[in-house]
């Protein structure tokens, strides 16, 4: 057997946590109702994910004898991922009584089954009543994920099942986010008696009469998780209840405090993120931090952005990023990155091989300075595997009013590539100088040499500032424009974002 290798000082410092007690809950009268409330109405999935996953699969992309590829898009939508498991664990050929892995459970699946599972969920996507419920969702599913492919990392660096992690991170984590979904009103109650010594879950579970934890763990007993899951709620002290019904696995007893722990780390970042409801764990995730960089090295963060690829990743990378970064000097304090990702409302509806590219480009950027490796990288590589074929950023000259091509992004045709006067110009021109006299992107369709029709996308460069138009023309192939012209504006965004303009 492996040796499971830790932080020496991380358990230490968590021991500060608090354990969860009382097992008796999980057969109380009021925990079943929650629970069969919480089944049925669930949480909302996101529908790029959703899509991707069904397209792959009606396309057949996936090697159903591979699942890491399906388990690494349903990842990305913990509400997905978890949908998924329990509608596999329902199916008549589930095993029962035998401890079930995600990806032992989707191998267990046929492409057909799967497909069944996710169209099913995508024609009835839950809708809320409550206006409120909604608010900061994004961002809490950002800190969940994040936490998660922490726990992941860390369980691969310690030799243990990160895939497990994952999951056990995601389970923690779960009674919160459906009671906050599902229960709205009692989670606005509750956050109100926030204190230091009441944080978020000992007010709900004063209110409901259960740990919003116990959902959890009650939907792992449902789905006939691995003993392993639930040592990343309790360590080796399983309640009776858990170990009567959940087969032994040899030789993990060894290991289940060490997944405890890796949980506990993956709690500490996702409430980290929210002082009005747990005041005083903030002092323990920055100590943590500091332990994991010591222990672990400060690769870690850069892992979990790379994987992770959220809002809380980009940010925390950010904070452990070395005094210099591309050779020039930055201040700590200034890369806060995740502001700029917020104010780039157009990420959420750009395809997922965009988003994450630019996401990439925002962790290298430098607020406040113009970052030129993210400007090359968006020119060169980014907006042509984006759905255009070619473009040009023009520059304004302002004692003669005329707008000059800068910077040539693909072969665009010399009718585009010649100073614009703001007051007149070609077709093309045109469509250049009404986009800088406009605050809003345009486009146009325009006629090339050959008769056919293109696309041509504009929008003036600068938001404090006008500074020129980027201009760019849509693939002729394209199939979905609203999509393309989503994109545009993402890239036009994150243009003015690396100009700093």
């Amino acid at each position: 057997m492996e040796t499971v290798v830790r932080p020496s000082a991380s358990h230490d410092l968590l021991g500060s946590f608090p354990r969860l007690s009382n097992p008796g809950q999980l057969s109380s009268d009021a925990l079943n109702r929650a629970y069969q409330h919480v089944s049925k109405h669930w949480l909302p999935v996101k529908q790029d994910v959703l899509g991707l996953v069904v397209e792959r699969l009606e396309a057949r992309d996936y090697d159903m004898n591979d699942e890491c590829c399906l388990l690494s898009d349903l990842k990305q939508d913990f509400a997905l991922y978890l949908y998924v498991l329990k509608e596999i664990s329902d199916l008549p050929f589930s095993p029962i009584n035998e401890a079930q892995h995600p990806a032992e459970m989707l191998a267990s699946c046929s492409c057909e089954q799967l497909l069944t599972i996710v169209r099913g969920i995508r024609s009835n996507p839950p809708e809320h009543s409550f206006p409120w419920a909604v608010d900061n969702m994004d961002q809490r599913r950002d800190r969940v994920t994040t936490g998660a492919v922490c726990a992941e990392i860390v369980a691969e660096r310690w030799n243990l099942d990160s895939e497990v992690a994952f999951l056990s991170a995601i389970l923690r984590q779960l009674g919160i986010m459906l009671i906050r979904w599902n229960y709205p009103h009692i989670s606005r109650r509750a956050v109100k008696k926030v204190s230091d010594s009441w944080n978020l879950d000992k007010c709900l579970e004063q209110l409901l009469g259960f740990s919003p934890v116990m959902l959890g763990i009650k939907f792992a007993l449902e789905c006939g998780f691995s003993r392993t899951v639930f040592y990343s709620f309790y360590g080796t002290n399983l309640p009776t209840e858990i170990e009567v019904v959940v087969p032994e696995e040899d030789g993990y007893d060894d290991r289940a405090d060490a997944y405890l722990t890796i949980c506990e780390i993956s709690d500490a970042l996702v409430r980290s993120g929210e002082p009005e409801s747990y005041p005083v764990v903030q002092m323990y995730w920055e100590e943590l931090q500091k332990t994991l960089v010591d222990e672990l090295g400060v690769g870690l963060f850069d892992e979990l952005r790379q994987r992770a690829k959220t809002e809380t990743a980009l940010e925390l990378h950010a904070k452990h990023l070395p005094s210099e970064e591309y050779g020039v000097p930055v201040k700590a304090d200034a890369l806060n990155v995740g502001v700029y990702i917020r104010e780039n409302r157009h990420l959420k509806n750009c395809p997922l091989e965009l988003r994450d590219s630019l996401l990439e480009l925002y962790a290298h950027m430098r607020p406040g300075n113009v970052s030129h490796r993210c400007l090359s990288s968006l020119v060169r590589n980014v907006i042509p595997a984006a759905g255009f074929d070619f473009g040009c950023i023009f520059t304004l000259n302002p004692d003669a009013r005329v707008l000059h091509p800068m910077v040539v992004i693909g072969n665009p045709p010399a009718s585009l590539l010649k100073a614009v006067p703001l007051t007149q110009g070609s077709e093309i021109s045109d469509s250049v100088a009404s986009a800088f006299s406009c605050n809003l992107p345009y486009r146009d369709v325009v006629e090339t040499g050959d008769s056919s029709a293109h696309t041509l996308f504009t929008a003036v460069v600068g938001t404090t500032r006008k500074v020129g138009v980027l201009a760019l023309q849509a693939h002729t192939t394209v199939e979905n424009e609203e999509e393309v012209f989503a994109s545009f504006k993402a890239l036009r965004h994150a243009l003015n974002d690396f100009l700093n303009v």
